[in-house]
C-alpha cells in the first residue's frame, strides 16, 4: 500500500471538512487495523509512544490516534473499533473514546481489510463534550453506506440537562 492515495475522501473526512475542521494527517496503526490485544499498535513507523509515560503502551489499533489527542497534537481524532480499538487506547491514554451505535457514522471510504459487519468508526477527544461535538458533526445518514437505516439523535442536548445523581452499573 506504500504510495497509495485514495481517489476520494471518506464521508467522515468530508463532514469534518464541511464543519471547518482541518485534517492534520494519518496516525500509526497496525497493518489493516489488526490491533488485537493491548500491546499497542506496531505499524510501519514503530509503536506510538504513550505521551504520559513512554514506557507504557497506548493499546489497540487506534493507538496513534489516542496518543495524538493525549499529547495535544490534535483536538479530535477518529479511530476504528471492532473489539476495543477505540476504547482501550483512549483508556490507556487518559482521553475519551466513543464507540457509537452501529451505523451511526458512515463507514463509506473506511475499512480496507476490516470486517464491515462489526467495524465502528468513532471520535477520540480530551473531553466528553468534544467527543460528542465530533460525533454530532460527523454522524448522519449517508446513501453510500448500506449499513445505515436510522435518524441521528442530538448528542449535544444531553449536556444542557443537569443531573443530581448518575449511577453507573459497572465501571
Amino acid at each position: 500500500m506504500k504510495g497509495s492515495s485514495p481517489d476520494f475522501d471518506a464521508t467522515v473526512v468530508n463532514r469534518v471538512l464541511n464543519e471547518g475542521g482541518t485534517i492534520t494527517g494519518k496516525n500509526v496503526m497496525n497493518g489493516l487495523s489488526g490491533g488485537f490485544g493491548t500491546g499497542g499498535a506496531i505499524g510501519d513507523y514503530g509503536r506510538p509512544l504513550n505521551p504520559h509515560n513512554h514506557d507504557h503502551v497506548t493499546g489497540g489499533s487506534s493507538a496513534g490516534s489516542a496518543a495524538a489527542v493525549a499529547a495535544q497534537e490534535v483536538d479530535i481524532s477518529f479511530g476504528g473499533d471492532q473489539g476495543g480499538s477505540i476504547r482501550i487506547p483512549a483508556a490507556f491514554s487518559g482521553i475519551v473514546g466513543h464507540k457509537p451505535t452501529f451505523g451511526l457514522l458512515s463507514h463509506f471510504g473506511i475499512g480496507f481489510g476490516s470486517d464491515q459487519s462489526i467495524d465502528y468508526t468513532g471520535p477520540m477527544a480530551r473531553t466528553v463534550e468534544d467527543a460528542a461535538a465530533a460525533l454530532q458533526a460527523t454522524a448522519g445518514y449517508d446513501p453510500n453506506d448500506p449499513r445505515q437505516n436510522r435518524d441521528v439523535p442530538d448528542t449535544i442536548d444531553v449536556f444542557e440537562r443537569s443531573f443530581k445523581t448518575v449511577y453507573l452499573d459497572c465501571v
